[in-house]
C-alpha cells in the first residue's frame, strides 16, 4: 500500500471508528439508559437528555466558526481533529462512572454534553482533512466510501455492544454486576477503545509538518475575521446560497431521524425490538446507498447526486407516511433511507470540491453552523402540521415540504463551479 492509499484508508477507518458515539452512545443504548436510570420517570429523563444536547448544540454554532478560522490561519485541521477526539475518548471512558451512587446527574450530563460537542466539532475538521488526501477526480468515491463505511461502523459497534454486553449471558453474568449495571456503564469502555483503536492510523497516518508559509495562530485576528462573517458570507453569494439550501434539506433530515421511529411505534404498534432491527435496516440502506451510488456521484457530479436523492426522498417519503401496512411500510422507508447516505456525501463533496484549501476548515464550520441555526423549524412545522389536522401522517409528511423547496432552490441556482460546469442531466 503506498503512501496516498494509506491516507484514505485512514481517512476512511476514521469514521468507521467515530460513529461508534453517535451510535451507541448519543441514540441507542446510552440515551434510553440515562433516561431509565437517573430520573424519577423516562419523561423527565429524556427532557434532561434532550436539553443536554439542545445546550451542546448551541455551543457549537457559536463556536465553530471561530475553531475553523484559527485552523485555516496555519492548516491545523489534524492537530483540531485529534485533540477533539481524544478529548471525546476520554468522556466516553468516565461513563464506566455513570450510576446515581457514583456521580450525580449533573455532572453525567457535563461528561455527554462535552464528548458530544467534541465529536461534532471534530466532524468539521475530519471533513477538512479530506482536501489534503484527495483530487478532485476521486474526492467523490472517497467521501462516499467513508460515509458508507461510518454508518456500518456505528452499528458493528452496537452490535457488540447489545451481544455482548446488554443481553444476559453465563459469561457476561460472571463479568458485571447488573444490579448496579456495570454491563451498561461498560459499553462506555467500549466505545473509547473502538474510537482509539479505528482512530490510529488518522492520527499517526494523516499528520502533516505545519507549513511555515502560512501565518502564526493569532486569536485576536481570528476574532476578527469572525466578526467579518457576513462580508465573508456577502462576498461569496453561491456559497451562501448553497449553505442556506443545504440547512433546509438538513433541517428535513434530522428532524426525520427525530420523529420517524416515534410515527413507526405509535402507528403500526412496534416493539421495541422490532423498532432496533428497523433502526439497523435503516443505517445499512443508508450505508449501502453511499457506497453503491459513489460512482453516480463521480460520473455526473455531487450536485447530481444531491438533485436525485432529494426527489427520491420526496417521492419515497410520500410513500412512507401514506403507508397503510407494515411491509409496505418498511419498503418505503428502506428506500427513501438508500439515498440518506449519498446526500450527506455528495453535499461533502460539493463544499470540497468548491472550496480552496486554506478556507477549508472556515466553510466547513459554517456548515456546522447552518445547520443548527434553524434546527427548530423542522419540529416546530410537524407540531403546527400536527395540530392543525390532528393527523401524524399529514404532521410528518411536511418533511417532504423541506426536500422539495431545497430542490426548487438548487434547481433554480447556479452551480458554484469546478465540477459543476459539465453539463448536468437535471
Amino acid at each position: 500500500m503506498n503512501k496516498a492509499s494509506f491516507k484514505t484508508a485512514a481517512w476512511i477507518l476514521a469514521d468507521w471508528a467515530g460513529s461508534a458515539w453517535p451510535t451507541v452512545i448519543k441514540t441507542f443504548i446510552f440515551a434510553a439508559y440515562f433516561s431509565n436510570t437517573y430520573s424519577s420517570n423516562p419523561e423527565a429523563g429524556t427532557i434532561a437528555w434532550c436539553n443536554m444536547l439542545s445546550i451542546s448544540g448551541l455551543i457549537l454554532a457559536i463556536t465553530s466558526p471561530m475553531a475553523g478560522i484559527l485552523a485555516d490561519q496555519k492548516r491545523q485541521e489534524h492537530l483540531w481533529y485529534t485533540l477533539l477526539t481524544v478529548i471525546c475518548i476520554g468522556c466516553s471512558s468516565l461513563l464506566w462512572y455513570a450510576h446515581p451512587s457514583l456521580i450525580r446527574q449533573n455532572l453525567l450530563l457535563l461528561i455527554l454534553g462535552v464528548g458530544t460537542f467534541c465529536y461534532e466539532l471534530s466532524t468539521i475538521f475530519y471533513n477538512s482533512l479530506l482536501v489534503r488526501i484527495s483530487q478532485h477526480d476521486s474526492v467523490s468515491k472517497i467521501s462516499s466510501m467513508g460515509r458508507g463505511f461510518g454508518f456500518l461502523g456505528g452499528l458493528f459497534c452496537l452490535y457488540i455492544a447489545l451481544k455482548f454486553f446488554v443481553e444476559p449471558s453465563a459469561l457476561n453474568d460472571s463479568w458485571f454486576n447488573f444490579s448496579t449495571h456495570e454491563n451498561i456503564r461498560a459499553i462506555g469502555f467500549l466505545v473509547a477503545l473502538w474510537m482509539l483503536l479505528f482512530s490510529i492510523p488518522a492520527f499517526i497516518g494523516l499528520y502533516q509538518k505545519p507549513d511555515l508559509t502560512y501565518q502564526k495562530t493569532d486569536i485576536k485576528k481570528g476574532f476578527k475575521h469572525y466578526l467579518q462573517l457576513k462580508t465573508y458570507l456577502k462576498n461569496r453569494p453561491a456559497l451562501t446560497r448553497f449553505l442556506i439550501i443545504s440547512m433546509i434539506y438538513t433541517d428535513g433530515l434530522n428532524t426525520l431521524f427525530a420523529t420517524a421511529g416515534i410515527f413507526a411505534m405509535n402507528t403500526f404498534h412496534l416493539s421495541m425490538q422490532d423498532m432496533l432491527i428497523f433502526a439497523i435496516a435503516c443505517n445499512v440502506a443508508a450505508a449501502f446507498g453511499s457506497i453503491a451510488f459513489s460512482w453516480l456521484t463521480e460520473q455526473w457530479g455531487a450536485l447530481y447526486m444531491i438533485k436525485v436523492s432529494l426527489i427520491s426522498m420526496s417521492l419515497f417519503g410520500i410513500g412512507f407516511v401514506c403507508s397503510t401496512s407494515t411491509v409496505v411500510f418498511y419498503f418505503f422507508a428502506l428506500t427513501l433511507t438508500l439515498f440518506i447516505g449519498p446526500l450527506q456525501s455528495a453535499t461533502r463533496t460539493y463544499l470540497i470540491e468548491n472550496t480552496e484549501p486554506s478556507e477549508a476548515n472556515t466553510v466547513f464550520s459554517l456548515s456546522a453552523l447552518s445547520g443548527k441555526v434553524t434546527a427548530f423549524a423542522g419540529p416546530l412545522t410537524i407540531s403546527v402540521a400536527t395540530s392543525f389536522t390532528n393527523s401524524s401522517r399529514v404532521g410528518l409528511a411536511a418533511i417532504v415540504l423541506f426536500f422539495l423547496a431545497s430542490l426548487y432552490l438548487l434547481t433554480d441556482s447556479k452551480p458554484m463551479g469546478l465540477k459543476e460546469n459539465q453539463k448536468s442531466p437535471i
